[in-house]
């Protein structure tokens, strides 16, 4: 990569990042103050702007700590509740992952998803038994 396209990415700092930028700046500090200079000098050291290292600062200040929260796609209360829809269809439309889709009103891509992450289960329609030796 080019250094052009390096400094228009954002870079996210991490809980141990944001607790040792701050510990360096507080130990450096003068009334409560970073000296000058050592903002610019941390934010070109972890490879983020200014402005990012001036809101780890606030922040430590505040001493509300420096969780990251990553929120999760999906809720189990969501996958319980279309397993519990899909259960409550009729055998009919639940012969092919096109009909399901059309009678849950979700994007068969997300039907799919579930079926590849284990979530729902595949049932075999008993008009076409699986094949044996024989056949």
């Amino acid at each position: 990569m080019d250094e052009s396209a390096t400094a228009t990415q954002q870079r996210r700092l991490g809980e141990y990042e944001k607790q040792s930028i701050y510990t360096v700046l507080s130990l450096r500090s003068a009334n409560g103050k970073p000296r000058y200079g050592d903002v610019s000098q941390q934010a070109q050291l972890y490879g983020v702007s200014t402005r990012t290292i001036q809101r780890v600062w606030t922040k430590g200040a505040e001493g509300n700590g420096f969780k990251t929260v990553i929120p999760k796609r999906r809720k189990p209360s969501e996958v319980a509740a279309l397993q519990d829809r899909v259960s409550k269809l009729p055998f009919l439309q639940k012969m092919d992952i096109r009909t399901m889709a059309e009678a849950l009103l979700i994007p068969k891509t997300t039907l799919h998803r579930h079926f590849k992450n284990g979530e729902l289960v595949r049932k075999h329609s008993s008009l076409k038994p699986m094949l044996s030796e024989d056949n």
